[in-house]
């Protein structure tokens, strides 16, 4: 099995990180867009792939990334069940996982593969995990409940705290989504619509996130969310749909029906907001935000 990374509109892959025993489960950019995180399905590890643009050009003329797989950056995670999502800090100091059915934890580790710690969040079906730009929050979406926000560092704890929950959705919130301030928070539902959330709050005061807005997609379920980093851009997905929004209003851009021949796993976008990952069954591509917005995918 293998992750791609494709040219929008091309007909070869940029990049191939290849295992004939393995698929990935998860993918993330590491916060400097120049490593691959990939997390597999069977195995329920981590494996590192340093990507660099190459000086040579392609068939039109683009410069395209080259990888590399980077041996001794494999580990295991431990985790019970199947790796739902994978997250690299702001830095690339730390990887955060966390998975899905009856293990409840989310992991993080370090660049080296040790396990600096853990946070049991207490919900059991998590779909998403989510970490604001500047490190300062992680929150996880699930089938059951609301999500919940927590503040990676707090005086006088040795953890993580939970500092907000983001309530109103009918049905459980299947994914969220920090844009890069960590000032609003995206979630999407498992009863199809999309909010989007004021964060920065005097949460420590008690004072909880406030809904700025609220759109019905028309889709069975909202399953994956991303904000585009210094672009009013986000993305959503259910199944083989990938929609984009808006982020400041919620105003729908445009659609795109069946962009991998497999229901979309993971949906996000680069920290510079020039590009946006994907991936579906045995395959992940890279689009441009410039043609998303422009409409020449």
């Amino acid at each position: 099995e293998s992750a791609r990374l494709w040219a929008v509109g091309g007909t070869y892959p940029w990049y191939r990180a290849h295992d004939k025993f393995e698929a990935p489960r998860a993918v993330a950019f590491s916060s400097d867009s120049k490593e691959l995180v990939l997390a597999t399905e069977r195995t329920k590890r981590i494996c590192v792939h340093a990507l660099r643009w190459s000086k040579k050009k392609d068939a039109k003329g683009v410069h395209f990334p080259k990888g590399e797989f980077l041996e001794g950056r494999t580990f295991d995670t431990d985790h019970k069940d199947e790796i739902i999502a994978i997250k690299a800090s702001k830095g690339g100091r730390m990887y955060i996982t966390c998975a899905d059915g009856n293990d409840t934890a989310v992991r993080f580790f370090d660049t080296t593969g040790s396990k600096i710690g853990e946070q049991n969040i207490k919900q059991m079906g998590n779909l998403m995990l989510s970490m604001s730009a500047n490190g300062k929050f992680f929150a996880v979406g699930a089938k059951y409940g609301d999500p919940k926000i927590f503040q990676l560092v707090v005086k006088g704890h040795t953890g993580p705290k939970q500092v907000m929950k983001l309530c109103g959705h009918k049905r459980g919130a299947a994914c969220v989504a920090f844009d890069s301030q960590g000032t609003r928070c995206a979630t999407g539902s498992l009863d199809g619509t999309l909010r989007m959330y004021k964060i920065d709050t005097r949460y420590m005061e008690g004072e909880d996130a406030k809904m700025l807005y609220e759109v019905d997609t028309e889709l069975a379920s909202v399953k994956l969310v991303s904000i585009c980093p210094n672009t009013d851009l986000l993305a959503v997905s259910h199944g083989r749909v990938l929609q984009f929004y808006k982020a400041s209003d919620g105003t729908k851009i445009d659609e795109i029906r069946n962009p991998h021949k497999a229901e979309l796993t993971s949906l996000e976008f680069s920290p510079d907001g020039k590009l946006l990952l994907t991936s579906g069954g045995a395959v992940a591509k890279l689009w441009s935000v410039a043609s998303i917005l422009e409409g020449a995918y």
